[in-house]
């Protein structure tokens, strides 16, 4: 793909899956040949919120896996498409997910494609590192997905430091879900009123764009559609450019300071056990 776009939250519930379908639905709209690549691979929700769970049988395996072509324009790939049912548990170490998304980002042939849109997994861990490993991560463009809530701030602040850390091309964020839109009159009510920081305040922070802010009460069979909240947002992450920064060296200079001291307190604990007369 020309273009690859990650969307990114450390918190599960902000509606990043639904921000991912409704970009690649934008896109493709557009005229653009567009994929959307579900690597949330142990809660995966793309093929319920595009409402293509009674189409596993379409994706064919040719030597390689071949997405299916959810409308024109529009190719859509998920581990959801391999499981038996809706309710299927994946249970994996963490190692694991990170194979698994490796493999199977290796493993999908979607062609000639304009742009790319990757749901990510809600982490910072080995999945999200394995992302960035199998695709030219100065090509990637992330676009972060944040509700205004305290809780949703302070994970999506540790994401944009891992990425930023890492020198990755940021296109901006949203904030999800922060007010309420009255389906009969249109008036707007603030969700969370006692937030510590907005989201445009996080934009500011870590001088990042501030992409816009879309309210509740937006959906149309599970994904944003002709609404002109979203469409102002997707036409930025379109023809915004992305705001680079350079890699931080010594970024991990405090994990080795809390792996000492774990090292440090577990053969204390083992000394003092071996030997109780020096214990307190």
């Amino acid at each position: 793909a020309k273009r690859r776009i990650l969307v990114v939250s450390l918190k599960g519930g902000c509606g990043k899956s639904t921000i991912s379908a409704s970009l690649a639905s934008y896109f493709a709209a557009k005229g653009l040949m567009t994929g959307l690549f579900d690597l949330d691979v142990t809660n995966p929700s793309i093929g319920k919120i595009m409402q293509l769970q009674n189409r596993r049988e379409d994706i064919r395996i040719d030597r390689m896996i071949i997405p299916i072509l959810a409308k024109p324009n529009l190719k859509v790939i998920s581990v959801d498409f391999f499981l038996p049912g809706s309710d299927q548990p994946i249970t994996l170490k963490g190692e694991m997910r990170a194979k698994v998304i490796q493999q199977f980002v290796r493993s999908v042939d979607f062609g000639d494609l304009d742009v790319v849109v990757i749901d990510s997994p809600p982490t910072t861990s080995e999945e999200l590192l394995s992302i960035m490993e199998n695709y030219d991560k100065e090509k990637i463009e992330a676009v972060f997905v944040s509700q205004p809530s305290d809780v949703s701030v302070n994970g999506v602040i540790k994401s944009i430091r891992m990425l930023k850390e890492r020198g990755m091309p940021i296109k901006g964020i949203i904030s999800n879900m922060d007010k309420h839109k009255c389906s009969n009159c249109g008036h707007m009510d603030p969700i969370f009123v006692n937030a510590e920081m907005t989201v445009e305040d996080v934009a500011k922070q870590y001088r990042i764009p501030f992409l816009g802010s879309l309210p509740t009460g937006l959906l149309r069979t599970g994904y944003l559609l002709t609404d002109p909240y979203f469409n102002a947002i997707a036409e930025k992450v379109l023809t915004g450019k992305s705001v680079k920064f350079k890699p931080e060296k010594g970024h991990h200079s405090w994990l080795s300071k809390f792996l000492f001291a774990f090292r440090t307190s577990r053969n204390l604990d083992k000394i003092l056990k071996d030997n109780p007369e020096l214990g307190w």
